[in-house]
């Protein structure tokens, strides 16, 4: 089988153009994922990297818009044949982004026998106490003093004193502050009275 998937993966880039021009899911399913691993004359053997993307192509209806391709664009009814891997028995030149993970990186740490787990007295560990707030029975800190707002003021007793430091004359304020500040130009003002 893999013998003649010489002569389809020369045709190869041509189906896919065909399959873009139909379908685009298709098209971007068969790029990214499959790649010609047998072809026996009758059967189109496609390799997936995963049976992940195998399974999305048989349940998506994209193995009936290739076979319409196919019988349209270059007038043969090839049955396809999806697998996981290379098929066929022969290594198919996948992309390095879809070859599969060496099997050490999804190997868990080698465990401790189970004999071993048992005998070994397990360390003593104190149980998990939560942070106890300031002034609660069992906690150690003292309660920092609480700091009281200020007693509101009326806006009408909110008068600076005479004596007031921060009391400057030369104060800009309103037209003035606006203007030199922030550069700003005041089309209308509107008085609060």
């Amino acid at each position: 089988m893999a013998a003649g998937a010489g002569q389809v993966q020369a045709m190869w880039p041509g189906i896919l153009e065909a399959v873009k021009n139909r379908r685009r899911f298709t098209w971007i399913l068969l790029s990214q994922n499959a790649q010609v691993t047998g072809f026996d004359g009758t059967t189109l053997q496609l390799g997936f990297p995963n049976p992940g993307a195998r399974d999305n192509f048989a349940s998506s209806g994209s193995e009936d818009v290739l076979k319409a391709v196919l019988a349209e664009q270059f007038q043969v009814n090839w049955k396809i044949d999806a697998v996981v891997g290379s098929g066929g028995g022969q290594p198919a030149a996948a992309p390095s982004s879809y070859s599969a993970p060496s099997a050490p990186a999804h190997t868990p740490p080698p465990a401790a026998p189970a004999s071993d787990r048992q005998s070994a007295p397990a360390p003593q560990q104190q149980p998990y106490q939560p942070p106890q707030p300031p002034g609660r029975p069992g906690g150690s800190a003292q309660q920092p003093p609480v700091r009281q707002a200020p007693p509101p003021v009326a806006p009408e007793d909110d008068v600076p004193e005479e004596d007031d430091p921060d009391l400057v004359d030369s104060a800009l304020t309103g037209h003035d502050l606006i203007v030199r500040e922030l550069g700003a130009t005041v089309i209308e003002e509107y008085t609060n009275e």
